[in-house]
């Protein structure tokens, strides 16, 4: 009797292991330490670039305006204004590469409307935002927060292809924008 359960155990642990599943590890650069996702102390997001392209998001706004703890003002032909669990404007900060982004430029009230928040997110492989107080790390703007984008590596771009063209169009007006885009 006591061989007969012991084979039946022993059957269903080695069908248990022939159904292994496996996720890719996501490893983030927020406390500008490689380290996995599971280990970084604090609220971090990651969004791959693969996951804003199936999405279809062509601006910060878009790639951030889903995301809990965090909203953008404005929209597409306007000003955008993050703002991390009620932080916001300077107290946030942008990177860019490992590059802190400037501030916005103009005149009077549409300063953001070129500048930090205005660049193709179609070339980033990843994002990462950091919900709540980094300033001890990347410095006294990211007081409320961070958003750090990773430009995609040249062998993204080509996906085992021999050559990469990437020719797209963007029209904007006050309140809605429209981009095309093909790879060939």
């Amino acid at each position: 009797m006591s061989a007969a359960v012991l084979s039946v155990l022993a059957a269903s642990q080695v069908h248990a292991e022939s159904n292994v599943f496996s996720m890719e590890e996501v490893v983030v650069t927020a406390n500008k330490i490689e380290q996995p996702l599971s280990k970084v102390a604090g609220s971090v997001v990651v969004v791959t670039g693969d996951e804003i392209e199936s999405r279809g998001e062509t601006e910060l706004y878009d790639a951030l305006r889903n995301e809990p703890g965090v909203s953008v003002t404005g929209g597409a032909g306007r000003p955008q204004n993050i703002t991390i669990r009620g932080m916001t404007g300077n107290r946030i900060m942008i990177m860019r590469d490992g590059i802190r982004s400037a501030d916005g430029f103009g005149a009077n009230d549409i300063n953001d409307a070129v500048g930090r928040d205005t660049f193709d997110l179609s070339n980033f492989g990843s994002l990462e935002i950091i919900k709540g107080a980094s300033s001890s790390i990347h410095g006294s703007g990211a007081i409320g927060g961070a958003v750090i984008l990773k430009s995609k590596q040249p062998g993204e771009f080509l996906k085992n292809k021999d050559f990469y063209v990437d020719a797209s169009g963007t029209f904007t007006d006050i309140s809605k924008k429209y981009k095309a885009t093909s790879n060939l």
